[in-house]
């Protein structure tokens, strides 16, 4: 489905750009509107469950959005809800403003849908809207009292478990495929649990966060059992807020772990083999 949204989206974009005068002011308000609608549901979805979407759905003038959030709160899974949201998106040859809220609402049950964290989501949204839209957004967040309610969510043991049933799947031969094979054959299989201990206790609960986002869900919970849950449930947090991470910064953070990993085994510290972690050009 990655396909149909980026020729959707660059269609309705065309669109949106030609408009001009009172058309264009008019559109540009009710995406900004739409946007923070989205953002104050998705603040009370992340608190409270999805099933507290059914009490929006009065409030959603387009039948369509609101068919589509009662397909997400039956338990539709999202291959599904994706599909059918896509065959009434064509059934009623939306365009321009119309096109890009019905997908905006879309692109954002979706994450809702997988329990993404409400700064995903707003990221998310972002990377849809018009340029000068994104701007007086961003400009009114903290207006809205976005920000402040974004950061008063809290991470508890509930983020951690959800981000230990997470599984990436880079293709084979990428450096990422290396990362988290290597991370999941060392934290997964070779260290004890004495030597994750030994390792976690040394993790900056904000480096680590970066790196965590390039290992599976398995190496992930191999460190969170092995951390105390005060620590598990800071890193995770982190994790949440911080949104998506530039590939080269969670590689620099990985190879900082292996480091310290390779150099707590030849120092005695730790058990384990360190060939591996020889083999990918580590040194201490």
């Amino acid at each position: 489905m990655g396909d149909i949204i980026y020729t959707e989206l660059k269609e309705a974009s065309r669109t949106i750009a030609a408009e001009k005068g009172r058309k264009k002011s008019a559109g540009n308000k009710r995406l900004l509107e739409t946007t923070f609608q989205i953002m104050d549901i998705a603040i009370i979805v992340r608190r409270e469950g999805l099933p507290v979407l059914e009490n929006f759905t009065h409030r959603i003038e387009d039948k369509s959005i609101a068919a589509m959030i009662m397909y997400a709160i039956d338990g539709t899974t999202p291959e599904i809800l994706e599909d059918v949201c896509w065959s009434k998106y064509f059934a009623s040859e939306l365009k321009s403003y119309d096109a890009l809220i019905y997908m905006l609402w879309m692109k954002a049950l979706l994450s809702m849908q997988e329990g993404e964290n409400p700064v995903i989501v707003s990221e998310r949204l972002k990377a849809m809207l018009p340029e000068d839209v994104v701007a007086e957004y961003e400009k009114k967040l903290d207006e809205r009292g976005i920000l402040r309610q974004i950061n008063d969510i809290k991470a508890d043991m509930e983020t951690v478990k959800k981000l230990c049933e997470e599984e990436l799947t880079p293709e084979p031969g990428t450096e990422g495929y290396m990362l988290v094979n290597v991370a999941e054959h060392i934290f997964g299989g070779v260290l004890t649990d004495a030597g994750m201990k030994t390792l976690a206790e040394g993790l900056d609960p904000d480096n680590a966060a970066i790196a965590f986002k390039g290992f599976n869900g398995k190496t992930r919970k191999a460190f969170f059992d092995n951390m105390p849950e005060e620590n598990a449930v800071l890193i995770a947090g982190n994790m949440e807020r911080m949104g998506p991470v530039l590939r080269k910064h969670i590689f620099e953070e990985a190879y900082v772990i292996f480091s310290e990993t390779l150099k707590l085994m030849e120092e005695g510290r730790i058990e384990g083999d360190p060939s591996i972690l020889r083999v990918i050009g580590l040194k201490t």
